[in-house]
């Protein structure tokens, strides 16, 4: 078990990552900015998925990946 809830989102999030591109071989998500994939990432006690296009740079709160990208979610 994990008491810090930054490092658990974090983990689940490149657990659940890991797991897709086992089954489908194709990295998720990726940056449209740079067309490469990101990862989660703790940045500032924000669990956030990063792009290291460019130097690097915050693609969006894990979670709100949808919403950054344009995208409704599924209701």
């Amino acid at each position: 078990m994990c008491d810090d809830p930054a490092m658990a989102l974090t983990s689940l999030a490149i657990l659940i990552q890991e797991s897709l591109l086992e089954w489908t071989w194709q990295v998720w998500p990726v940056c449209p900015g740079h067309d490469i994939g990101v990862h989660a990432s703790e940045r500032d006690r924000e669990v956030v998925w990063w792009c290291a296009g460019d130097g690097g740079h915050m693609l969006a709160p894990v979670g709100e990946l949808a919403r950054a990208l344009g995208r409704r979610r599924p209701k």
